[in-house]
């Protein structure tokens, strides 16, 4: 399991300010989501990514980008690395890459497996070549290709299909991911697979939550302070537009 967090506001600003009182709560699921962290955010027309495979909560390089991102739209990630795979920078989200609607960042919760299925189309279609070890990168790399012809949203949703048919077990392929124009946030997850005990009460559950001033999206597993949470429903991607904060909500 994975943990993710993203936000768009109205008015760039540190995400210490951004985040608020989430940041900590959020860093503390590092204790057991210990293998990496990551932060992807748009700096004025150019994305950032600051990435490493430490612990976030005991990091300095953490808490020193989230002060340093002074940004309008961001996410997170903190890693659990699947059974057997060492930790390192290759490996750990966000993923950058370039395509017909910009520079994209994307992180992924869960995992699914045979993962060769999933490499043979990805070669078919002349996509992404991966560059570490991930079944993540290798869906990030899918829904680039699937983006060639579909928007973003629709994308994601074709992609989750696709993988579902290739494989023969599935836990997620939660994800959010950030272009130029919006932050997308994805629910797809198998309901009957159980979560890890050792994670507490994190579930493969999304969730969002708007104010005035900005949309937030999060995994589950801590109690995040302030107004209600709303959960994002199986199969549907969120969208929310840098520009205007509106959401726009896309049923799978």
């Amino acid at each position: 399991m994975c943990r993710l967090l993203g936000v768009v506001t109205r008015t760039p600003a540190p995400l210490t300010t951004t985040l608020g009182v989430d940041l900590e709560p959020f860093a503390a699921l590092s204790s057991f989501h210990c293998d990496g962290w990551g932060a992807a955010w748009w700096a004025g027309a150019e994305m950032r990514v600051e990435k490493s495979p430490e612990t976030a909560r005991d990091s300095p390089a953490f808490w020193a980008t989230v002060e340093e991102a002074d940004t309008d739209a961001a996410l997170l990630h903190l890693r659990k690395a699947s059974e057997g795979m060492v930790p390192s920078p290759v490996n750990t989200h966000p993923f950058r890459a370039e395509s017909e609607h910009g520079p994209v960042a994307f992180a992924h919760n869960g995992w699914f497996t045979p993962v060769a299925p999933v490499e043979a189309e990805l070669r078919a279609r002349g996509g992404r070549v991966p560059e570490g070890d991930t079944d993540s990168e290798r869906y990030f790399a899918l829904v680039l290709a699937a983006m060639r012809d579909l928007p973003p949203a629709e994308a994601l949703q074709a992609t989750a299909r696709r993988i579902t048919e290739l494989t023969d077990d599935l836990v997620s392929l939660n994800a959010v991911m950030l272009t130029p124009d919006a932050l997308f946030a994805f629910s797809w997850y198998d309901e009957s697979h159980p979560p890890s005990q050792e994670a507490g009460p994190a579930s493969y559950e999304l969730m969002w939550r708007a104010t005035e001033e900005a949309v937030t999206v999060a995994s589950d597993g801590w109690e995040p302070p302030g107004r209600r949470w709303e959960r994002i429903s199986h199969g549907t991607v969120l969208e929310v537009d840098r520009a205007s904060l509106e959401v726009s909500v896309h049923h799978g």
